[in-house]
């Protein structure tokens, strides 16, 4: 990790992430996981030898566009962490995958932190493979 986050302060972000993702509709939830400002940038489905250099597909910025892209997941989705995560430049980087009744699948998010909570998190989904 960088000397500025912890290894702990890495995973409780990450959890406090997680939770928010897998509870949509708690607010609460999302505002201990991010920064008022918080940036999100989801981008196109891509090959995973190619995760996290797709083009970015939407961009949203602030809790409350935030949680309304959260509730599009169906019902039931559920948001776990693949690996630990690992510092990429200024940024961290952790695999994800994502479980909905019988579908899975995963990515990559790259993110950052400010205070303990993320500020900027890039989505990355795998591309479905066929």
């Amino acid at each position: 990790m960088s000397a500025l986050h912890s290894p702990s302060d890495v995973q409780t972000a990450l959890e406090r992430w997680l939770l928010a993702m897998n509870h949509p509709t708690d607010p609460g939830l999302l505002r201990a996981a991010v920064t008022e400002d918080f940036h999100l940038e989801r981008h196109h489905p891509i090959a995973r030898a190619s995760l996290g250099t797709a083009p970015r597909a939407e961009e949203l910025r602030g809790t409350a566009a935030v949680a309304r892209w959260l509730t599009r997941s169906p019902a039931g989705t559920v948001f776990s962490l693949a690996g630990p995560a690992a510092l990429d430049g200024a940024a961290l980087r952790v695999e994800y995958t994502i479980t909905v009744k019988d579908f899975c699948n995963g990515g990559l998010w790259l993110a950052r932190l400010d205070g303990g909570r993320l500020c900027w998190l890039a989505h990355h989904p795998a591309a479905l493979e066929s």
